[in-house]
């Protein structure tokens, strides 16, 4: 019994002798990531970035951060979008320098405001604003010393729903990697001509080959072509025949001709056109080339006529940031 708990011990002591003598130096944690083989440190892909990129940017839901008016806000490296009912606002923020005078010479700087206000004209008073698709991201905010104002987990969306901005009209907002996606959604019997949107604080507002344009002070913004279609299924009774034709017609779209017009200044609504009727800007001047591609890209579309029994969507791309 005596000879086992001798070699037990001896066992013991060897190892533990062994492993001091190899592994007792400093281990310095800095020095070993920073001799790592530059092959093992995996890059984030691209792709990867530009989605983790992207889910910076969301829809914040105003809880207290700013006046009650504010419903929903987006930050972005040059501006902050601020949603309110019946608008949306950005604000750009700048800097510039204090005026020298003749004996010193001034290094302070003097921060700045501007604005752009995108309202949305004889928009309903019962609106309501809702947030879509919750996005991952969370916000903690501890403003100032009352403990009661501080929020905790402020959810944040990939998108958010004006519900009956005008009569029978709802209006998405949507963030892609592209821009801001914009989208509306009109019932059946709703009238187009009610979307009217002005615009404040730009510098020029026009329409070039179909996309409105946008100069401000803080560079050039732009909205692309609206493309908008009609879905024709209709909800009746419900029968087995019924059902089947709605699943059959459920992913068919029926494209139609709408395009950007001037509503007054700086006013800008939807015209929509015949199908047989030419877009306003095939007729601007172009060369001869870019005709032939542009009637080469035209035949392969087909389009139909508006019909106001129908649900249509308009989804022009708002390109922001």
């Amino acid at each position: 019994m005596k000879f086992i708990l001798f070699l037990f011990l001896f066992i013991f002591f060897f190892l533990q002798f062994i492993f001091t003598k190899n592994f007792s130096h400093d281990f310095n944690q800095e020095q070993f990531f920073k001799n790592k083989p530059k092959e093992q440190l995996n890059p984030i892909p691209k792709e990867v970035e530009s989605i983790i990129e992207s889910q910076k940017i969301c829809f914040v839901k105003n809880d207290m951060q700013y006046e009650s008016s504010v419903k929903f806000y987006i930050d972005t490296k040059q501006s902050t979008l601020f949603f309110y009912k019946d608008k949306f606002i950005i604000r750009n923020i700048y800097t510039i320098k204090n005026e020298s005078t003749e004996n010193e010479t001034s290094n302070q700087e003097q921060t700045k405001f501007h604005f752009t206000k995108i309202q949305f004209l004889n928009s309903s008073k019962k609106v309501k604003i809702n947030g879509l698709e919750k996005a991952v991201t969370k916000f903690n905010f501890f403003l100032g010393n009352d403990k009661s104002k501080w929020k905790s987990d402020v959810p944040s969306y990939k998108s958010i729903i004006y519900k009956n901005l005008w009569k029978g009209i709802d209006l998405i907002f949507r963030i892609t990697n592209d821009g801001i996606k914009i989208e509306y959604k009109v019932q059946k019997k709703s009238n187009i001509q009610n979307i009217q949107i002005n615009y404040e604080g730009i510098e020029k507002i026009w329409i070039e080959k179909g996309e409105l344009r946008i100069l401000s002070k803080f560079g050039n913004w732009s909205e692309s072509k609206p493309n908008a279609w009609q879905l024709p299924y209709k909800k009746t009774k419900n029968s087995r025949d019924n059902l089947d034709n709605l699943n059959q017609q459920k992913n068919q779209k029926y494209p139609i001709k709408i395009e950007f017009e001037f509503r007054g200044n700086q006013t800008i609504g939807f015209k929509i056109l015949d199908k047989n009727s030419q877009f306003s800007w095939e007729n601007e001047n172009q060369n001869q080339n870019q005709n032939q591609n542009q009637n080469q890209n035209d035949s392969s579309q087909i389009y139909y006529d508006y019909d106001s029994s129908l649900f249509t969507i308009i989804d022009p791309l708002f390109k922001f940031f």
